[in-house]
Parts: structure tokens; sequence; C-alpha cells
């Protein structure tokens, strides 16, 4: 039985839809259409991005026509609503993702130190969130208090305590959808504790990008036995172009 895997990717504002279909074609001389289409299982994956805490509809800016034109986008509840709508598309066969960096960036972030959050975000229908490089800015135990309380699971292969040297969060994540089984790892960039005011990162420590990445990725796909795994990452395109080379 063969399995093939097509990724198609769209962007709409801060989120990002990931669509790909899966084929276990069966193989012999009387296989038809009709009996391939049974055995073809389409997931769809939602990716939010730097949210920044805005939790209303805010002007953003676009090129079109060769001129700056602004157009009010984002706002969590629109977004919630977008969740809602490719659920029911694909009911069942949906994963949504959060790559970093909700909890900084607003008013209302700000002046609650990210303490709104868990509420709100337990109530997005996220299935899995990674911590970015703004979540540290209120200090590892408010960051912990915060996503720790999302109810949804956190991942994180590259973020330690600093006294004992245990990982913060768990480092990936799985999930099997009718027989297909997909996982997820996430990192952040390892460079925060340089890039921002090291205070916001003590009591943490960041690793790297090299063996251990490369470790982790043999090991989830072979004692987990993913079909698809998927790398969600916080650092950046040339951190990126680094890992995947």
């Amino acid at each position: 039985m063969k399995f093939n895997l097509n990724i198609s990717l769209w962007i709409l504002a801060v989120l990002g839809i990931i669509s790909f279909t899966s084929c276990n074609q069966v193989t012999g001389g009387n296989s038809d259409n009709k009996e391939t289409a049974k055995d073809t299982l389409s997931i769809t994956v939602l990716q939010t991005a730097d949210i920044h805490g805005q939790l209303d509809p805010h002007p953003e800016l676009f090129w079109e026509n060769e001129q700056i034109v602004f157009k009010e986008r984002g706002g969590l509840a629109n977004i919630k609503t977008l969740f809602k709508e490719e659920r029911q598309k694909n009911p069942g066969r949906t994963v949504i993702v959060d790559g970093g960096d909700l909890i900084q960036g607003s008013g209302y972030a700000a002046l609650s130190e990210g303490r709104i959050f868990p509420e709100i975000i337990s109530n997005m229908g996220y299935d899995v969130v990674i911590p970015g490089n703004w979540e540290v800015v209120y200090g590892k135990d408010r960051m912990m208090d915060i996503m720790t309380n999302y109810n949804t699971p956190v991942i994180a292969q590259n973020m330690f305590h600093e006294e004992d040297g245990k990982e913060l969060f768990p480092p990936y994540w799985t999930k099997e959808i009718e027989g297909v089984k997909i996982g997820f790892i996430g990192i952040n960039d390892p460079d925060v504790p340089v890039r921002q005011n090291p205070i916001f990162s003590e009591g943490m420590t960041f690793s790297g990008i090299e063996d251990e990445v490369k470790e982790l990725i043999t090991s989830v796909k072979n004692e987990e036995e993913v079909d698809v795994l998927f790398l969600v990452t916080h650092m950046g395109v040339f951190k990126q172009v680094d890992l995947a080379n």
C-alpha cells in the first residue's frame, strides 16, 4: 500500500491554512478512481502566529495596485469564527496550531501581564500551541502559569528549567486521525536570552537547533510511527533555513 502526500498553502491574514491530502493507493489491474477516492483522507491544519495580544480587529497594512492600503483585520472573535467555519468544512479532520507570541503586544496584555489569556485561549479551540520569543516577557513563573492553564498542549523542544535542566514543556505532540498519525515538534528561538532583555529569561535555558533536533525527529518518526511530522518553529526565516539544511 502506497502513501502519497500533497501539501498546499494559503495565507489569510494571520491565519495560515495548510491542507494536505493523503492517498493510500490500491494497486492492481482492477483498481479504479472510485476505489482510490474511498482511500483518500484530507486533513486540514490551521496555524496562527504573532497575534501579539491583539484581541480586537485592527488596521493592517497591505500593498495593492502599487500603493499602501489599510484594512481592518484580526481580532480573536473573528479568528475563532474562521476556525469554526473551517472545522465545519472538514469535521474531525482539522487541527489548529498557534506558533507563538500570543500574550504580549497590546494594552490588554500589558495591563494584565498576560493573565487574561488562559480563559481566552481555552475557548479558542486550539489543538497545540508553542511559545514564541515574547512569551518570556513577564518572567518564567508568569509564563508557566499562563501557558499551563490554556487547557491545550504546549510544546517546546529547546526550553529548560535552569536549576535542573528539565524541559519546561513536552517537546512534541501527536494526534491520530482515521488511521493517519501526525506529529508536531515545537522549537522556540534559541537566541531569546540575548535578542531580548536577559532578565525576561531568568531561570530558563535554551538549546540550539543542531543535533538534538535531528535526534528528536528520528525518535518521533521511529517510536511514535508518525505518517506526517511538522516542525512548528518561532525563530525567523534565516534560522529556519539553517534548520532545514
